[in-house]
């Protein structure tokens, strides 16, 4: 079994090379840039290791960021220029805190809390998921990482006691609340800098020309529009999708179990 794995990862890192030597040996049209076509085959060389993943993708972006200095594409100065990006540093510092929720447990209590405060009807408790999600989203650039990794763990536990013994009924309301979720998710995502890696690319972008965005303007800007999309697209969803069942009693009853069991904050957690 090792020695297959081994052999697998020596496939892929010949992919990645492959992938690096054929763009840098096709002709390059006049037009452009020597540096740039070395630039482009390392890109690609690049990209195909973070699919392929021979090697963790902090190892490979730095692979990358070495080629390049290797083969004199780009000056040392040209290769670590982003790492002076204040946006950049901003977005690091929050995937730090996206992984203290989740190691913690401190995300998970959070949804528990909400679920045991709204969770009494099906809407309340799309609401008090979406409001998990919201609770997460400034801290959080990963949608993926809030939705996959807290919400939706938390929501799959509460169908298994909450939505009752009727198979049809239980699918209709996770249809419901895994739309609601998910709706909900892409406008946290554009409600903060820092709720969506995409979101510090706008922010460059705007600065190249000459319109200055910062954490707090940005989170003024879309409070409003944010929360009344956020109130208003579970209800969208629930006249769209109705769920099959209306009632949750169930469900404070197993968060608040939930939370007996996670026991009182941790140190982690504060």
């Amino acid at each position: 079994m090792a020695a297959a794995w081994r052999d697998l990862m020596k496939a892929r890192l010949a992919l990645v090379f492959i992938a690096g030597i054929l763009v840098w040996a096709l002709p390059r049209p006049e037009s452009i840039d020597p540096r740039a076509w070395r630039l482009l085959a390392i890109f690609v060389a690049t990209l195909t290791g973070i699919i392929a993943k021979p090697l963790p993708m902090g190892a490979i972006a730095l692979t990358g960021i070495a080629a390049t200095l290797l083969t004199r594409t780009l000056t040392i100065t040209e290769a670590l220029s982003a790492f002076s990006n204040v946006t950049l540093w901003l977005v690091i510092f929050a995937f730090f805190f996206a992984d203290g929720f989740i190691k913690t447990g401190l995300g998970e209590r959070i949804a528990y809390r909400l679920v045991s405060w709204f969770g009494r009807s099906t809407l309340g408790l799309g609401y008090s998921l979406v409001a998990t999600d919201l609770v997460l989203a400034p801290a959080t650039p990963s949608n993926t990482a809030r939705a996959a990794g807290v919400v939706f763990p938390i929501l799959q536990s509460i169908s298994r006691t909450a939505f009752g013994t009727d198979p049809a009924k239980g699918r209709q309301t996770m249809a419901f609340l895994v739309l609601a979720v998910y709706q909900g998710t892409v406008i946290t995502s554009a409600m903060f800098i820092t709720s969506m890696v995409a979101n510090p690319l706008v922010v460059q972008l705007a600065a190249a020309q000459n319109v200055a965005i910062t954490w707090t303007g940005w989170a003024v800007a879309a409070l409003v529009p944010g929360l009344v999309s956020l109130i208003v697209i579970p209800l969208v969803v629930y006249a769209v999708c109705p769920p099959g069942i209306v009632r949750t009693p169930d469900a404070p009853v197993m968060a608040k179990a939930s939370l007996e069991s996670l026991g009182p904050m941790t140190r982690g957690e504060k």
